[in-house]
């Protein structure tokens, strides 16, 4: 309980007070913070991710590169902490359809960090919606861009790997099981 209200008392008023009034090494510094708080009081911020994902989600669109970058990795630790992750893969993907490279660039950095970080709680139509955002993009002229979705790409594929093989392993442990039951059936209608 110590630990929630330490973070909690930590965390409200530097939520409150980002915003466009700061220039950007104060919001670079309040950012900076927040992911410290992340990261140190972990699932005690449940009750804050939402005003959290929202500073974040808002910070992408910032003018300053800084600030962008800082908000995207923060958002994909952040992500590891939700149980709803879909909400913001939209979210996400919408900013995406910018035309700013720079926001652009960090929508899909924060893609990337919930992939990375959340993916399993990705839904298939979300997925779906994901790959073909990237299969666009990996068309795209700006080299970074293209970059960054073949990125994903490349852990998307990993995470839907190891999802066939965790898959697999239980289909194999079932038949086995089936397997079992079947012999010892066999085996009782053998002494009778």
């Amino acid at each position: 309980m110590l630990k929630l209200s330490y973070y909690a008392f930590n965390c409200r008023p530097l939520i409150r007070i980002i915003g466009d009034r700061f220039p950007w090494q104060v919001k670079s510094a309040i950012l900076s913070t927040l992911s410290i708080i992340i990261r140190r009081g972990g699932i005690a911020l449940k009750p804050f991710l939402p005003q959290l994902q929202t500073t974040f989600v808002k910070c992408l669109q910032d003018n300053t590169r800084t600030i962008r970058s800082s908000a995207a990795l923060a958002l994909g630790k952040l992500s590891a902490l939700s149980t709803r992750v879909d909400p913001l893969v939209g979210d996400l993907l919408s900013g995406v359809q910018t035309s700013d490279v720079g926001i652009r660039e960090a929508t899909l950095t924060a893609l990337k960090g919930v992939i990375k970080h959340a993916g399993g709680s990705v839904s298939i139509a979300s997925r779906t919606r994901v790959y073909t955002l990237l299969n666009d993009l990996i068309h795209n002229d700006d080299d970074q861009i293209r970059s960054s979705a073949a990125s994903i790409f490349e852990l998307s594929k990993a995470l839907l790997q190891e999802k066939l093989l965790v898959h697999n392993k239980q289909l194999c442990n079932q038949s086995v099981v089936h397997l079992l039951i079947a012999t010892k059936k066999a085996n009782s209608f053998q002494v009778q």
